[in-house]
């Protein structure tokens, strides 16, 4: 037997089972105890139920149409038989859901809107529990109004390109949307191709390319063909091109007084070109992460460029829009195979809150 336990504090309720020795005052107040301790089972294994939600945080809080947001939220311990449904609204429309086989203490994940009209909307996260394959407990998480914006808002990458190094920074100040960030750091990833005579393009591993350091090199490309990209006078042991104050790049923060930058010089001379190979192409993309501060951990956009030279030739660079999206799925194999190779370094990742917040509607 089962009874709906509201809390109008908070704007929305949970199903929670009542056992029939749940009578006097003592043991009433005991269980309130226990679940604001944020302890699940009681004294003898039976289920109880959190009613108290804490907050969710989406970032960006502002963005244009076309966008991706990081959903977090802070979750307290539940007793549950089944799984758990985790569910992302965007105004009445789910955007995401998946099934979560063990409970954790927090849940994150970045989802995507298209095609969003400019003006006030919100973001509703939902967590069903299935018990005993018969009946589902809803708990109301929060409920976050953000704001969609014109194309027109300032684009926080810019490019520029001098004789044959490229400088790529991005500068948030003035950017809707954009986390307090202490520290701004740039990853890069590096894809490099070659044609032949018909056009035809391929991969090209680093040794073919007659890099000394080619084993190195090649051991972080995905079999895509993708790497994190580092300057080449250090291997580092964090993926940041913009890892210090150098003229090779350095981090920012969201304030105007500081721009994080990365500077590239590629070089490939005629002795780089396999056999066959007329031009070699090395596509790159460039993310922006929060890695310190009260956005830690939030993608904060991407950008692309291109570098190009035909054997015999002069190189080219080509820069492309940035936007304020997640990172390509390329990008994040290439990283998730730097971390695996790197064990000591934990990319910044973000807290959910535990303040704040506007009640689940």
């Amino acid at each position: 037997m089962s009874a709906k336990a509201s809390n109008p504090t908070r704007g929305c309720f949970v199903d929670q089972p009542r056992e029939s020795y749940i009578r006097s005052a003592v043991w009433r107040r005991s269980i309130l105890l226990v679940v604001l301790l944020s302890i699940g089972p009681l004294l003898d294994g039976s289920k109880a139920e959190a009613i108290f939600q804490p907050p969710m945080r989406v970032t960006p809080m502002c963005t244009g149409p076309n966008a991706s947001f990081l959903v977090e939220v802070n979750l307290l311990p539940r007793d549950y038989d089944d799984r758990v449904i985790h569910t992302v609204y965007f105004d009445a429309t789910v955007i995401y859901s998946e099934n979560v086989p063990t409970w954790t203490a927090s849940w994150s994940h970045v989802v995507s809107v298209q095609n969003a009209s400019p003006g006030m909307h919100s973001m509703r996260f939902v967590q069903l529990e299935l018990h005993n394959s018969s009946w589902i407990g809803t708990a109301c998480a929060w409920v976050h109004n953000i704001e969609i914006t014109t194309d027109a808002e300032p684009n926080p990458w810019m490019e520029t390109v001098n004789a044959d190094t490229i400088r790529v920074y991005f500068n948030p100040a003035g950017v809707c949307g954009i986390a307090p960030c202490d520290s701004i750091h740039l990853i890069q990833v590096v894809h490099p191709t070659g044609s032949d005579s018909s056009g035809v393009s391929r991969n090209l591993s680093y040794a073919e390319q007659g890099f000394p350091d080619s084993t190195a090199r090649d051991s972080l490309r995905t079999p895509a063909g993708y790497r994190v990209d580092v300057p080449a006078e250090s291997w580092w042991d964090v993926p940041y091109y913009s890892r210090g104050l150098s003229r090779r790049g350095h981090p920012g923060n969201s304030r105007p007084d500081t721009t994080a930058f990365l500077a590239d010089r590629p070089t490939r001379r005629d002795r780089n070109y396999p056999p066959g190979i007329v031009a070699i192409n090395l596509d790159l993309e460039v993310c922006a992460v929060c890695s310190k501060g009260i956005g830690i951990g939030a993608i904060l956009g991407t950008t692309t460029w291109r570098w190009s030279r035909p054997r015999g030739g002069p190189p080219a660079f080509t820069a492309y829009p940035g936007t304020r999206d997640a990172p390509s799925p390329e990008f994040n194999d290439a990283l998730d195979l730097w971390l695996s190779r790197h064990p000591g370094f934990v990319l910044p990742a973000a807290t959910p809150p535990t303040t704040g917040g506007s009640p689940c509607q």
